[in-house]
């Protein structure tokens, strides 16, 4: 059966991750179609274009239906551990960097991070000529 491949945003298709530790292997699969949107792949598989690689979360509630069917479910990945790094310089981390950060911890049973509150302004300092 033909595979649904995924375009990701640098442009390049994603390789289909099956098994885990020393038995995971990783292979760049053919299909007709190449897709960047889960949703629609997702979509295209239901309607039989093609086998999909689909993060479970995304299918959930459409496997718990009985529809779309898991296929080599044997060959399942975990995956590497989902990371993102971003400059920890900045005391406070601009608001829509932060709402990612919670909205990814939230999803995966994590509690946000818990802010900092914000110290008051100082006052200017004294000068000499003051």
């Amino acid at each position: 059966m033909p595979c649904i491949r995924t375009r990701i945003g640098d442009g390049s298709i994603l390789s289909w991750e099956l098994g885990d530790g020393p038995a995971m292997v990783s292979l760049h699969v053919r299909g007709p179609v190449c897709i960047n949107d889960p949703n629609a792949i997702a979509e295209a598989a239901r309607r039989g274009v093609g086998l999909a690689y689909c993060l479970e979360p995304r299918v959930k509630e459409e496997i718990e239906r009985g529809d779309p069917e898991i296929v080599l479910p044997e060959w399942a990945s975990e995956g590497p551990a989902l990371c993102m790094y971003y400059p920890s310089r900045r005391r406070h981390p601009p608001q829509g960097l932060r709402q990612l950060i919670d909205a990814i911890r939230t999803s995966n049973g994590l509690a946000p991070i818990a802010r900092r509150p914000r110290a008051p302004p100082r006052p200017p300092a004294a000068s000499a000529l003051d």
